[in-house]
C-alpha cells in the first residue's frame, strides 16, 4: 500500500485511474474501513438486514416527527435520509467523491478520537454494471426497503446517486453518495503519513482552493467545524500572512495590517516577515499613513539580506515620498533602487516621471529611454507616450512622433491625456515651432 508524504506523491497515485470513472473516499484514521455511518454504530449483527431496519426505523421516527417536508414538498425516503446525513445524523448513505483531492483533503482530517493517525483514500471503480446501479427519478420514490433486495444471484447490488436538488455542500465536495446492502471494496488505498497531514493541507489549499470554508460553504457546516468537540489547530505564520492577503484584497486595510504584524512579530520565516514588511507598508500608503509606510519600507531596506530585498525597500519608500510631494527624497530612493538594480522598470518610470514634473527634461528623456528599452517586445504604451511628452519638449520632433504615435495605435488617448497633463498644446509649446501634424495629434477632437 502506497504511503503518501506531499501532494505531489498524490496526484502520481491518483494518475493511474485514467481507464474509467472513479470514486474516491478519505478518511482520517487508517483502520477505517468503507462503510457508513449507521453500520459503524452496530455492535454486533452487522449485516445488510440489520442494516436496513436501522434505516427503516430512522425514517419512520423523523416522518412521525413532522421532518420530511421541505419546500412544502414531502420527502422520499433517500431525500429524507439525504438531509437527516447533512444534518449529522448516521445513516446508511456512504459519502464519496469524484474529485481525488477532495477526498485527500478529508484524509487529512484530526480523528474523530483526537488520536494522531495515519489517513486513507479509497479508489473505487463505478463503471461496472453488475456492481452499481444509477438512482434514476424513478427509483428516488422507491422506499428504503427497495434497495436492500438481493439480486437473483443473491448478491446485493450497490446504488450510487447525486442529488438533483444539490445544496452548496455537496457542489463544493464533488459528492456522491453510494448505498446498498453489499461491502464495498476498493480497487486501490494509500495511507496519508499524520506527520505530513498538515504540510498536505497547506498545499491543497495554496494549490486548489480546498480548505474548510470550500469545504464546507453552507452556515450549518461551518458552525459544525467549529464545534466545542473539534480540535483547535494554532495557525502560524504561514496561515496569518495568507489571512492578511485575503484581507488585504477585501480592502480590510487594518485587519491586513494586524495580520502582517503577528508574521513579523513571530519571526518565523524571513521571507514571510520581509513580504509581510512589503504588504503591510502598502496598506499603510494606501490608508495614507505616510509615516509608517516609510517606517515599514525603511525596515526592510535594514534587514533585507540581499539586494533584491533592498532594492524593493527603496522602490517603495521612493513611492511613498513621491506621493507626499517630498521629491527629493523619492529622487534620492529611486536613485538608489536603480544603483541596486539598473533593470527596475518602476524607478525609472517613477523617476522619470518626477523629471517631467520639474521640467528636468533631459534627464526625464533618459529616464524614459530605458524604460522603453527594456519593455522588449511589450512596450509600455504609457511610458512611451510620456517618453514621446520628452522628446517634444526638447525639440526632438521625429523622435516624439515615433513614441506618440506607438502610444496612439496601443490604445493611449494621448490628445486627452496631453490636455489633462498639459492643458492646450499653445500653452505646452508657444515659441518652439511644433509641427502641425503633432498640433493636431495633440489636440483634442470637437
Amino acid at each position: 500500500m502506497r504511503h503518501i508524504e506531499t501532494v505531489s506523491q498524490f496526484i502520481e497515485w491518483a494518475s493511474q485511474f485514467n481507464d474509467g470513472h472513479y470514486l474516491f473516499r478519505g478518511v482520517s484514521k487508517s483502520s477505517y474501513k468503507i462503510e457508513a455511518s449507521a453500520y459503524r454504530r452496530l455492535i454486533t449483527n452487522k449485516t445488510a438486514a440489520r442494516l436496513l431496519e436501522v434505516n427503516r426505523g430512522l425514517i419512520n421516527d423523523a416522518r412521525g416527527r413532522g421532518h420530511d417536508q421541505k419546500n412544502g414538498q414531502q420527502l422520499s425516503d433517500l431525500e429524507l435520509l439525504a438531509e437527516l446525513q447533512h444534518f449529522g445524523a448516521a445513516t446508511c448513505l456512504i459519502d464519496f467523491t469524484r474529485s481525488a483531492q477532495v477526498a485527500l483533503w478529508f484524509a487529512c482530517q484530526q480523528s474523530s478520537t483526537k488520536e494522531e493517525t495515519n489517513g486513507k483514500v479509497f479508489a473505487v471503480y463505478s463503471d461496472i454494471i453488475a456492481r452499481f446501479k444509477i438512482i434514476t427519478p424513478g427509483l428516488l420514490k422507491k422506499d428504503i426497503d427497495h434497495f436492500f433486495q438481493p439480486a437473483n444471484d443473491g448478491i446485493y447490488p450497490l446504488y450510487q446517486w447525486e442529488p438533483k436538488l444539490q445544496n452548496n455542500r455537496i457542489i463544493a465536495q464533488h459528492s456522491v453518495f453510494v448505498f446498498g446492502g453489499a461491502q464495498i471494496e476498493a480497487e486501490e488505498e494509500c495511507i496519508i503519513a499524520q506527520s505530513s497531514k498538515r504540510e498536505i493541507l497547506k498545499s491543497l489549499s495554496e494549490l486548489s482552493d480546498i480548505t474548510e470554508a470550500t469545504m464546507y460553504p453552507d452556515f450549518d457546516g461551518f458552525a459544525r467545524l467549529h464545534a466545542h468537540n473539534q480540535p483547535y489547530i494554532e495557525p502560524d505564520a504561514r496561515d496569518y500572512f495568507s489571512r492578511g492577503i485575503k484581507v488585504h484584497q477585501r480592502e480590510e486595510l487594518d485587519n491586513a495590517i494586524a495580520y502582517y504584524t503577528v508574521v513579523i512579530e513571530l519571526d518565523f520565516d524571513a521571507n514571510l516577515v520581509t513580504q509581510s514588511y512589503i504588504h503591510r507598508g502598502l496598506a499603510y500608503q494606501r490608508k495614507g499613513e505616510f509615516k509608517h509606510a516609510i517606517d515599514d519600507f525603511t525596515s526592510l531596506i535594514e534587514i533585507g539580506y540581499n539586494d533584491t530585498i533592498r532594492t524593493d525597500g527603496y522602490g517603495y519608500r521612493g513611492s511613498v515620498h513621491r506621493q507626499k510631494g517630498e521629491f527629493d527624497y523619492a529622487i534620492r530612493d529611486f536613485g538608489k533602487a536603480i544603483e541596486l538594480n539598473p533593470n527596475h522598470i518602476t524607478a525609472l518610470y517613477d523617476r522619470a516621471m518626477i523629471y517631467m514634473r520639474e521640467e528636468n527634461r533631459v534627464l526625464a528623456v533618459k529616464d524614459f529611454r530605458e524604460v522603453v528599452q527594456l519593455h522588449v517586445g511589450s512596450l509600455n504604451p504609457t511610458a512611451q507616450y510620456y517618453h514621446g511628452i520628452a522628446w517634444l519638449s526638447l525639440g526632438e520632433w521625429e523622435n516624439a512622433r515615433r513614441d506618440l504615435t506607438s502610444a496612439k495605435d496601443r490604445g493611449i488617448g494621448i490628445a486627452v491625456r496631453f490636455q489633462d497633463d498639459y492643458g492646450s498644446v499653445a500653452d505646452f509649446q508657444s515659441s518652439r515651432g511644433m509641427p502641425e501634424d503633432l498640433i493636431e495629434m495633440l489636440t483634442p477632437q470637437q
